[in-house]
């Protein structure tokens, strides 16, 4: 890995960080995130291992959540299958322009709407590739977005994201 700031290599420090990870939902936090420092000029950096196993452990933790689904969990499970918009609108039966206030928290998404979007999410592959998926909505700001602390998501790097036992 090149450092951003001079280019020259950096090096593995061993210690472990604890971040915000901004992946369009408030208060998703990592630990055990493998940090690296330039050993010229001082700069960190983090390196997120397994972003597609990471996502899937995120997706899981909306599905099994208890609640209703907040609009930027229906976005984060709409943009992990690879949908559009439309296609999502299509698939659970509702109208664009519905699914778009479900997503901007203007309108509670519907109870069955609600159970037909975690079943997919829960059984259906992304469609397109993986890599593919990091849209610009997925990594919007999400500083403005209200703090709930029975929503906050840790997940660890050591544990290769897995979802902590209830």
């Amino acid at each position: 890995m090149k450092c951003q700031e001079c280019g020259a290599a950096m090096a593995l420090s061993g210690e472990r960080e604890e971040i915000d990870y901004p992946c369009g939902l408030p208060d998703v936090r990592l630990f055990g995130v493998p940090a690296w420092v330039c050993p010229a000029c001082g700069e960190r950096e983090v390196e997120i291992p397994n972003v597609e196993g990471l996502h899937r452990a995120i997706k899981q933790g909306i599905v099994v959540k208890h609640g209703p689904l907040t609009g930027e969990e229906v976005r984060f499970l709409r943009s992990w299958l690879g949908w559009s918009g439309v296609e999502a609108a299509t698939m659970i039966g509702g109208a664009g322009a519905t699914l778009s206030r479900w997503e901007r928290n203007k309108q509670r998404i519907t109870r069955p709407h609600e159970i037909l979007l975690r079943m997919y999410a829960r059984f259906l592959e992304p469609r397109k590739k993986y890599a593919d998926l990091h849209t610009r909505e997925a990594r919007e700001d999400t500083d403005d977005a209200p703090s709930n602390p029975a929503r906050h998501m840790h997940l660890d790097a050591t544990d290769n994201w897995a979802l902590p036992a209830k």
